[in-house]
């Protein structure tokens, strides 16, 4: 009789052990799903960040290079109006210079005619 029990005790664990194994064996199958979804969701995020980091340095260049572009023209107008500037400049120096010029002829006697610069750096200065 005890042997009986015993075999009855020995068969109820290893009944209970294989329900325990097919239970583990479930969390397992449950697990790699889990795990390879996870995997794939991980590959999709790095392809993801690649990508978007790849157009943030594209948009990075692109940004300096029109930002350079920009300079650069902004730089090419300044020494153009500059430039312009200076030669009018340099124009109206010249003119005030004859002006001067004649003036000081006319207070030391020489009276020159008067001279038509200096109506037109008149009309000029006014406008």
């Amino acid at each position: 009789e005890e042997q009986e029990r015993r075999a009855e005790d020995l068969k109820l664990q290893e009944h209970e052990a294989l329900q325990q194994q097919k239970k583990l064996e479930r969390r397992l199958a449950s697990a790699q799903q889990s795990l390879a979804k996870v995997e794939e969701e991980l590959g999709f995020t790095k392809e993801m960040n690649s990508v978007l980091l790849s157009n943030r340095m594209e948009m990075k260049k692109k940004r300096e290079a029109d930002e350079a572009a920009a300079a650069t023209a902004a730089t090419a107008a300044a020494d153009s109006n500059n430039n312009a500037a200076g030669e009018e400049e340099d124009a109206m120096i010249v003119r005030l210079r004859r002006q001067v010029e004649s003036l000081m002829k006319q207070i030391s006697g020489e009276e020159p005619e008067p001279s038509t610069d200096a109506k037109t750096t008149t009309t000029t200065t006014t406008t």
